[in-house]
């Protein structure tokens, strides 16, 4: 089994050494990262962490595009599980075992999984409920189309998405100051 990330960074220097590290320690085998003219060393760290690279100046927000983009990519190459993360997601086993292992238990008939996500306001304090809207991992097929967000996707197969197995932890606002950068960033 061939598992692949795709994420696109802008500006997240502090903290896309901790998610990829976290990602390899997980056991997946390929991430790819497509920066968008990150101005604050995000993309200096990008090639010391192990990962493929693409470079653009493309605006941030074409995120559905890439993300469909490189996990077409990823799946012609070889990768059976696509899992379209955000540089300020930590995802996990729900029973405590690897991204891998989970994976590898899964049954050849779930193609798409459901996965929660919480919010935390630190590492230690996470929201009360999960998120209604969570990511998606899915298996690779040709024609598949990441909606944006990262919040579902679309398999010609179709099937609905099963839950329960993947989690993660969101630190989306790491301070004040950084909200307001990335409201600004986004809204820009």
């Amino acid at each position: 089994m061939v598992i692949a990330v795709v994420m696109t960074v802008h500006n997240e220097a502090d903290i896309i050494e901790q998610s990829i590290t976290h990602l390899w320690s997980e056991q997946v085998d390929r991430i790819i990262c497509v920066d968008s003219g990150s101005t604050d060393g995000t993309r200096q760290l990008l090639p010391g962490l192990d990962v493929e690279i693409i470079d653009t100046d493309e605006p941030y927000h074409y995120q559905p595009e890439w993300l469909t983009a490189l996990a077409r990519l990823a799946g012609e190459d070889g990768a059976d599980w696509i899992l379209p993360v955000d540089a300020d997601e930590f995802w996990y086993g729900v029973s405590g075992d690897t991204i891998r292992a989970t994976l590898e238990q899964l049954p050849v008939t779930v193609r798409k999984l459901h996965v929660r996500a919480w919010q935390h306001l630190d590492w230690n304090h996470r929201e009360i409920e999960y998120r209604s809207h969570g990511k998606v991992a899915f298996r690779y097929e040709p024609g598949l189309m990441v909606a944006p967000g990262n919040h579902d996707v679309f398999l010609p197969s179709g099937g609905p998405a099963y839950g329960g197995a993947l989690d993660l932890r969101e630190l989306q606002f790491r301070s004040y100051d950084h909200m307001v950068r990335k409201c600004r960033e986004r809204t820009a």
